[in-house]
């Protein structure tokens, strides 16, 4: 309790030093913003000391800002541990990323709250996914006594149908509206293209397994039903061979189960990969399938 106290003035300190930075740059605020969990958020001031509870949130921050570095105050596991190439080239931009508080160095089911509290954030990203599990809790309970923002953004679970609300969201948040809607209007006009140029395909649909991250926390095979790379899928024309399964967001599929019939050898047409393709740990690379990796 002594920590947590001691957390607590040091919070209202750093606070008091970022309030001259908040006062130039007070347009628009007071602002009432909705999450993309539907909750009602006011921001009083424009946050200046972001903590990340995911590392990809900085792909986000770093399409609206020159440097989002300087608005960050620290997140809950290195990029690194997620991304290393990425996070070697962020870190080269912005050599300040390599000193970011961290609360870990492995993605962790529950975050530290007094040593979040410690880094004195004026406003928590939190995934999506994960607001059933916050909302309501101590740490939510806290964060709503001591005044500290928080905000559900989604660029995971459905990212054709969130990424440009998240976008808009922080572009909202960070005074970078300009900026959010170039990036939306963006996302708008690729998507279009890749629409006008599936529509002269034949309307066959080619079977497809997504495998998220091979190798990295199962062999085979992690998967997507009806979100994520799935929403990709299916919007690219494909048929995503575990959409038959039960309702649920992802599932662990046996190498017996995708090589069965009839998802067998003739309807497998190629994998998909969040980040890259490993051969190794697989136990489908032997058996004669195309593989298409998709970053």
């Amino acid at each position: 309790m002594r920590h947590l106290a001691i957390n607590l003035l040091c919070w209202i300190s750093l606070l008091s030093t970022t309030a001259c930075w908040a006062a130039g740059s007070q347009a628009g605020f007071p602002k009432q913003l909705t999450d993309l969990a539907g909750r009602q958020v006011t921001l009083s001031a424009p946050p200046s000391r972001l903590f990340l509870t995911q590392p990809r949130q900085l792909y986000a921050l770093a399409s609206l800002l020159d440097n989002p570095t300087e608005h960050l105050a620290g997140w809950a596991y290195p990029l690194a541990v997620f991304d290393p190439s990425m996070a070697q080239r962020f870190t080269t931009q912005w050599p300040a990323l390599a000193q970011l508080p961290t609360l870990s160095h492995a993605p962790t089911p529950q975050l530290d709250s007094e040593a979040l509290l410690n880094l004195a954030p004026d406003l928590v990203l939190f995934d999506l996914s994960r607001a059933s599990s916050v909302e309501g809790s101590p740490l939510a309970q806290l964060l709503d006594e001591l005044g500290i923002a928080y905000l559900f953004i989604d660029f995971n679970r459905h990212p054709l149908e969130n990424t440009p609300k998240s976008l808009a969201l922080l572009g909202q948040v960070l005074n970078a509206t300009p900026r959010a809607s170039a990036m939306i209007a963006l996302i708008e006009q690729r998507l279009a293209r890749i629409d006008r140029r599936l529509a002269d395909l034949p309307a066959s649909p080619p079977t497809v397994l997504i495998n998220v991250a091979p190798g990295v926390k199962v062999d085979c095979c992690r998967t997507n039903l009806r979100n994520g790379l799935a929403d990709l899928v299916a919007r690219a024309g494909g048929d995503n061979i575990a959409d038959a399964l039960a309702p649920g967001a992802s599932a662990t599929l046996s190498n017996e189960w995708v090589l069965s019939p009839p998802r067998g050898r003739d309807q497998y047409r190629g994998a998909m990969d969040s980040r890259r393709w490993h051969q190794r740990g697989t136990g489908i690379s032997d058996a004669g399938l195309p593989k298409t990796c998709v970053a």
